[in-house]
């Protein structure tokens, strides 16, 4: 295990580096910023808690305070955007950093 943590602690800094320029590529055009990660699921789960429980009038079984079914939402949507960002960027990260990676001297290590 400690072999494998090792290169994470010698690559720190890069690793802190290239995950702050990922962040503000990401929101330099946007208006919001960094809030519209906060605000683009909220929004979501608005609408859906608004369309299921008030006019489906969809409810969860043996719960009856009305914020139930948006918090059981808002876990949902919040859980999979997040996966879907993560593994979405996984796919491509390396390619668009492509040029980075090339410049970085790896350490290797044996798995025994």
């Amino acid at each position: 295990m400690k072999q494998l943590l090792l290169p994470l602690w010698a690559y720190r800094y890069f690793i802190l580096s290239s995950v702050k320029t990922e962040l503000r590529s990401r929101f330099a055009r946007s208006k919001f910023g960094g809030l519209w990660m906060i605000l683009h699921p909220l929004a979501q789960v608005l609408v859906y808690a608004l369309i299921l429980s008030q006019i489906m009038v969809a409810k969860l079984p043996n719960v009856s305070t009305e914020y139930a079914y948006p918090i059981y939402i808002l876990a949902g949507v919040v859980g999979w955007t997040l996966f879907s960002e993560v593994l979405g960027r996984c796919l491509t990260v390396f390619i668009d950093n492509g040029n980075l990676l090339k410049k970085c001297l790896f350490l290797s290590w044996h798995c025994h």
